[in-house]
């Protein structure tokens, strides 16, 4: 089994992190795993949070874009933008500074609800929808949200 690594750039060096799925070996097969109790999940999250800022602090940053003042860790006044982001940025986008006033589009899979979680645990309130569920609806709260928050989607 091969870990999914993310690797994080800081000027001073680069750190990796390690993800692996805990695997129990068993007599008829492999067992995975799950922890089933949201209030352990919601535990796990707010620890982990904790842990990823802790160790981006560690990290040197510098923000680089081509039109000044679209920053989302900075007031833009009663301007409000889109940010398009790819899956392999959304650690970097959460941890690298604290977003302000940020909607996010998240799959309504179990998947997305760990990850609206820990948007929620961000301070990014997450919207709820995909394709084939409940995307309708969900563009509707973007848009209607788009009035007093930025909204953030992934395209890939």
């Amino acid at each position: 089994m091969r870990p999914f690594e993310i690797g994080i750039c800081g000027v001073g060096g680069v750190a990796t992190i390690r993800f692996a799925k805990l695997r129990c070996h068993h007599l008829r097969g492999v067992v995975t795993l799950k922890i089933r109790s949201r209030l352990l999940n919601k535990l796990a999250i707010w620890f982990g949070v904790r842990l990823f800022r802790l160790l981006f602090w560690t990290c040197r940053k510098e923000l680089v874009g081509d039109v000044p003042d679209i920053s989302a860790y900075e007031s833009t006044g009663e301007k409000r933008y889109l940010y398009s982001i790819w899956h392999d940025q959304i650690v970097m986008m959460l941890f690298s500074s604290r977003p302000l006033n940020i909607a996010g589009l998240v799959s309504r899979h179990q998947d997305g609800g760990y990850v609206a979680d820990v948007m929620q645990a961000c301070g990014i309130q997450p919207v709820r929808g995909s394709t084939r569920h409940g995307g309708s609806k969900a563009m509707r709260e973007l848009i209607d949200a788009a009035a007093d928050v930025h909204v953030t989607i992934s395209p890939d």
